[in-house]
């Protein structure tokens, strides 16, 4: 489960996640973006906590991620993704996603052991 809370004290995207997550569950969250709320945004801070949750999607997934993802940062001038990780399964899932997404030249995702890295990071662009 995934839900997505706008901080707009700080402009950072929170999403909080539980249990099992799988590829669609993934696309679901990337649709929100669709939201009227998003359409006169330039820049998207996310910050996102898997350290709660099971990976079930496979690199074999990232095409129809990707596919999603692509037109909506395309809209963005910016969209900066912070993601924080604790196992080595979910460092390597995540390490694959990065290679699968450096031709988007306007999204950046980096993987952090600790939430105060992530926080840093995703603040120091704004």
């Amino acid at each position: 489960m995934m839900i997505p809370n706008y901080n707009p004290e700080d402009g950072i995207v929170y999403i909080e996640r539980y249990g099992d997550t799988e590829a669609q569950h993934v696309i679901d969250l990337i649709k929100l973006f669709d939201d009227p709320a998003f359409a006169d945004t330039d820049y998207v801070y996310m910050f996102d906590d898997v350290r709660n949750i099971r990976i079930l999607y496979t690199e074999k997934d990232f095409s129809s991620i990707i596919k999603e993802m692509e037109p909506r940062v395309a809209r963005l001038k910016m969209m900066k993704h912070a993601v924080v990780v604790e196992n080595v399964h979910d460092t390597a899932m995540k390490m694959l996603f990065e290679l699968s997404v450096q031709h988007i030249n306007n999204y950046e995702c980096k993987i952090f052991s600790t939430p105060e890295a992530a926080l840093s990071w995703l603040k120091s662009w704004q």
